[in-house]
């Protein structure tokens, strides 16, 4: 269960100058974008197949190793798989087993790019398949997960606040009246060194870049996805013994199992209650001290003062390992130590793990 994926291709320099003829020829034929990057350092962008939701990046660069320079050419792309199957969908996500589709569409895609690279028959084994996609390597693999709900403003709202696994930090954006950084309006969004950590309103984030129509369609659409960097997929690949490459880390029990993995460390297990009903079930739990119920009961009011579970651990007088500690009774209770504010008329909110996993069993939409 993946989204985004981006793949690269390393060549030597003869076989980037073919690539590079052959997909800029095909660009001004197509009338399609072909351009140095401003972005991307020794890069040009190709929008050739855009439409199909692959953008390509062209990288030639120089850098010394030692005293040794190397060169590095290569083939880097972008890719929405779901976009290739189906130009114009934003929603779906791909599973596993789309692969052989996907395998095939890339094969059809690219055959005439690697057909005008083979023009010289003396060279024509130098070249690498461009329009095989298990000739790639994968850079970065986005798993995720699309749930429904009716409430999906109000659970956005409530899994923003939540807590922040340990060596994670909020990703911040430039808010231009502020003139600062703030936290994301409709998201968590949060990151380590290889991994981000995404849970945002679908219909919000299409209105954003598409039109009302095509974000019409995510309305209710609550995604969870976990963004996985080269050093963690390099990580997964030694940790499960697999390949780098689409085939492998796109397996469906794989991608399941880090998506819930980091959905318990951030999200927690626990339902979403009410200040006033939180305590209520503390005050009648059987299984806790006076001493650890009244800790719970102070730690659920300074969430709820301070909004953000990480915040309010921060500017806490109970020590982190004590607050950590805390919550974990929070869970034992089934109680979320974010609450449901009491303006919304809502007294209760069950957690989205349920639907998580039956979502990945295929009993609802994907």
């Amino acid at each position: 269960m993946y989204h985004t994926i981006y793949l690269y291709l390393p060549m030597d320099g003869l076989s980037y100058s073919h690539l590079f003829k052959s997909l800029h020829n095909l660009s001004i034929r197509e009338g399609k974008k072909f351009f140095k990057s401003q972005t991307k350092k020794d890069c040009y962008e190709c929008h050739l197949f855009q439409d199909n939701g692959i953008l390509i990046y062209l990288r030639s660069t120089e850098y010394t190793i030692g005293n040794n320079h190397v060169h590095y050419h290569a083939m880097e792309i972008r890719m929405n798989p779901k976009m290739l199957l189906q130009q114009k969908e934003y929603i779906q996500i791909s599973r596993f087993n789309d692969y052989p589709a996907i395998e095939q569409m890339f094969f059809n895609l690219f055959a005439e790019t690697q057909e005008n690279m083979l023009d010289n028959d003396d060279i024509i084994n130098q070249f690498p398949l461009i329009n095989s996609i298990a000739a790639y390597k994968v850079n970065r693999i986005d798993y995720c997960v699309n749930l429904f709900s009716a409430n999906a403003a109000q659970y956005i709202e409530l899994i923003k606040r939540a807590n922040i696994p340990k060596r994670f930090e909020p990703v911040m954006v430039y808010d231009s009246k502020s003139k600062r950084k703030k936290l994301y309006k409709n998201a968590y969004y949060v990151k380590n060194k290889s991994v981000c950590l995404n849970f945002y309103d679908k219909q919000y984030q299409l209105l954003q870049v598409r039109n009302d129509i095509v974000a019409a369609d995510a309305n209710g659409i609550i995604r969870f996805e976990v963004q996985c960097e080269k050093s963690k997929v390099k990580n997964l690949c030694r940790k499960h013994s697999i390949s780098n490459s689409l085939y492998h880390l796109s397996n469906d029990e794989l991608s399941q199992s880090i998506l819930l993995k980091y959905y318990v460390q951030s999200i927690g297990i626990g339902d979403y209650y009410t200040l006033t009903k939180a305590k209520e079930i503390i005050r009648v739990a059987q299984n806790h001290t006076n001493k650890q119920k009244q800790r719970m009961i102070t730690v659920l009011d300074l969430v709820s003062q301070k909004k953000y579970v990480w915040k309010a651990r921060n500017e806490s007088n109970i020590c982190p390992k004590k607050f950590d500690k805390t919550l974990k009774h929070l869970t034992e209770l089934g109680i979320n130590p974010v609450t449901i504010p009491s303006r919304w008329k809502i007294q209760f909110l069950p957690n989205l793990l349920p639907d998580i996993t039956k979502v990945m069993k295929g009993n609802k939409c994907s």
